[in-house]
């Protein structure tokens, strides 16, 4: 017979485990289903089911901020003026005029979206990070009962014209 509750299995491994299987999934489903569904259909009925019914967790947090639960940031809306853009560009894509307007696009499309927006995007990058952190927790049992969980963290940053070698950058040899 247990005393007294602990926080075992079910809260400290299953919540976050499944937590972030049920985001990856909504994620997956928002890629792989709506977007192509989007690709193909403007009628707003049925992306804002597609979208409120795939989506369950960021359709709460829509609502939570007061907005309607199919709203996407990044996407346009699918009522009014958005509407009848959505429907000129999915007919455009359907004619073969244009790639897909909402995503995912193919390889040479990312490759040409990338290049409009970071010109230097082929140039080397530095291997050095700016800054290094470092974060850790601890948890303490005393012998006459009792725990204490904490943590801490470090920082650094490079002293000007330093070389260095770190864990988190490859060494230079």
């Amino acid at each position: 017979m247990q005393l007294h509750t602990s926080s075992g299995f079910i809260d400290l491994v299953n919540t976050p485990t499944l937590g972030i299987g049920e985001m990856m999934g909504e994620d997956m489903l928002d890629r792989y289903v709506i977007m192509p569904l989007e690709n193909h259909t403007a009628n707003p009925w049925i992306i804002m089911a597609a979208r409120s019914v795939a989506n369950p967790a960021r359709s709460f947090a829509n609502m939570m901020a007061l907005k309607p639960p199919w709203t996407r940031e990044t996407r346009l809306g699918i009522f009014g003026k958005n509407h009848a853009l959505r429907k000129e560009l999915v007919q455009e894509y359907k004619e073969g005029e244009s790639g897909a307007p909402f995503g995912p696009h193919t390889a040479a499309e990312r490759a040409s979206m990338n290049a409009a927006v970071n010109p230097d995007a082929d140039k080397a990058r530095p291997l050095e990070a700016p800054i290094e952190l470092n974060a850790y927790a601890v948890y303490e049992s005393f012998l006459g009962g009792g725990s204490c969980m904490g943590g801490g963290g470090a920082g650094a940053i490079p002293a000007l014209g330093s070389t260095r070698s770190s864990p988190l950058t490859p060494s230079k040899v």
